[in-house]
């Protein structure tokens, strides 16, 4: 039967499809990679890292972890390029249209704001590098369990929820002008939008699986647990 494996193959063996055609992330270059015909010897090949729940794995559960991480940092980077570059428009004495402040920072509401916007990108920093600490932890230690698993799943998709609320406040402060294709903040805004959708934090199948195991249904449904 036929399963997923991660194979090494020369790049003048493969053909690039110009596919990557997005929104946002468009400085990742993820083109579409065609093998056609190609042989690829069994000593490059690797059983699926990711394999459905009681089948066999290469990669210890941790890695799997480690590897999403790699995903989620660019995706909280982006939520703190926003908060400096919003920091420093506000900082140059920026007023609010069509109000009385002539500074912004002089407002309440627009010091709460930016207050919650600050809190929610530091939640998102503080839980990357828990779900770091965690993962070490478990590659020279005990391994993790499905339960554990489950919760730093949920610790991810809760990173990237806090910095996406985060961007969306900023933006409210900074106002239509963060929109100019020359404004830093619409890249990151894109880039937010696009990466935080990726499939390794998927919002609604990681509760699902949390929830199961709190009702003792270890079965999970995602692949990536």
């Amino acid at each position: 039967m036929p399963s997923a494996a991660t194979v090494l193959v020369p790049l003048e063996d493969l053909r690039v499809m110009d596919t990557w055609h997005v929104a946002g992330m468009r400085g990742t270059g993820s083109q579409s990679l065609v093998a056609d015909a190609v042989l690829v010897p069994d000593h490059r090949v690797v059983t699926a890292a990711v394999a459905p729940s009681g089948g066999a794995a290469v990669f210890p559960a941790a890695l799997k972890i480690g590897s999403s991480l790699n995903l989620l940092a660019p995706v909280v980077g982006a939520a703190l390029g926003a908060l400096d570059a919003v920091r420093r428009t506000l900082g140059s004495g920026r007023g609010i249209t069509a109000s009385v402040y002539r500074e912004t920072t002089a407002s309440p509401s627009a010091q709460m704001w930016l207050g919650e916007a600050d809190r929610l990108v530091d939640r998102a920093v503080r839980l990357v590098g828990s779900v770091a600490d965690a993962t070490d932890a478990a590659l020279i230690g005990e391994p993790l369990t499905l339960r554990e698993r489950s919760a730093l799943r949920m610790d991810m998709v809760t990173a990237v929820e806090h910095a996406r609320t985060a961007v969306s406040r900023l933006l409210d402060l900074n106002g239509t002008a963060a929109f100019s294709a020359s404004n830093p903040l619409q890249r990151f805004w894109r880039d937010m939008e696009t990466g935080s959708r990726h499939v390794q934090f998927d919002p609604f199948l990681t509760r699902e699986d949390y929830g199961r195991l709190i009702v003792g249904i270890e079965s999970p449904v995602s692949l990536l647990l």
